[in-house]
């Protein structure tokens, strides 16, 4: 049996103490469960700072994940926007070694 395990975006701030300044970052994040049993998160990806609206994050994770599952990526499936972006990033960032997205997603 499958189990799907869900993929998605976060986003990350942090405050330089010394100016004040935020710094946002954004990261593909997978949950699992571990081997206690308990829920697990694990950063697949760093994606830089996204300049994407959060209503389209879930597209986008569902995307970097078929490309990072080497699945074909079918013409409708995604907007050109998102399959542009997600192509971009994955030219940009490298996925960590250790990660293959394990989920199982229809659309």
């Amino acid at each position: 049996m499958l189990e799907v395990i869900p993929v998605y975006i976060r986003l990350h701030e942090s405050v330089d103490k010394s100016t004040g300044k935020t710094y946002i970052h954004h990261s593909l994040v997978e949950t699992h469960r571990g081997k206690n049993g308990l829920p697990k998160q694990t950063t697949v990806m760093n994606l830089g700072k996204l300049a994407l609206p959060q209503n389209q994050w879930p597209e986008l994770a569902l995307a970097l994940e078929s490309m990072i599952n080497n699945q074909i990526v079918m013409d409708d499936a995604f907007s050109d926007n998102i399959k542009a972006l997600a192509t971009e990033l994955m030219k940009i960032y490298k996925v960590y070694p250790k990660h293959k997205v394990t989920s199982v997603h229809s659309k």
